[in-house]
């Protein structure tokens, strides 16, 4: 589909909006997003392939994300895109993702580590953003969706995320996603 010299995939999420904590589900994402910022993805590109082959070369890396909907349509929580020609290149919050075991003490926060292993962007509301949602997305059908392009000269990231759907005969979502990192010599 990408023609992609190779392709690596990665990290595979199951959703459903009716996950419950200690179940290996993660609910629907609800924030504007994109899920690695162009730092991340970079640095990822790299580290995968200096694992799977270092001497593969390579000029462009876009990292996707693989959509699927398991559940019947119209699902209660259904996928949301923006046009990616609708963002701006300079927009986007930086957002971390810091795992550990233990909660820690929000009145005596460290510092971030100076390798920060997940960051994504957030992204507030803007009126120039266009939106389309996928309201009755089967399981024959596949989404695929921009998460970092390493060449920005084209539209490079999707912003996306979910909303409920309050329409009547709405089925809980569940989903799958998996991820992929394709790379052009």
């Amino acid at each position: 589909m990408t023609k992609a010299d190779k392709v690596i995939t990665y990290r595979p999420y199951i959703r459903h909006s009716q996950a419950k904590p200690g179940i290996p589900r993660q609910p629907p994402a609800i924030d504007a997003h994109v899920d690695i910022t162009a730092r991340a993805a970079a640095r990822q590109a790299r580290e995968f392939m200096d694992t799977i082959d270092p001497d593969f070369q390579y000029t462009r890396a876009v990292h996707l994300s693989c959509w699927r909907a398991f559940s019947t349509p119209p699902q209660d929580w259904p996928l949301a895109l923006c046009n990616a020609r609708s963002v701006r290149d300079e927009e986007g919050l930086v957002n971390s993702a810091i795992w550990q075991t233990e909660v820690p003490d929000v009145e005596n926060l460290p510092p971030l580590p100076e390798v920060v292993k997940s960051e994504a962007y957030a992204f507030p509301y803007r009126e120039e953003h266009e939106w389309c949602y996928f309201s009755g997305m089967t399981r024959d059908e596949l989404l695929c969706l921009k998460l970092n392009d390493s060449d920005h000269s084209r539209p490079w990231r999707t912003p996306h995320c979910s909303f409920y759907n309050d329409e009547e005969g709405t089925h809980a979502r569940e989903s799958v996603e998996i991820r992929a990192v394709c790379y052009f010599k």
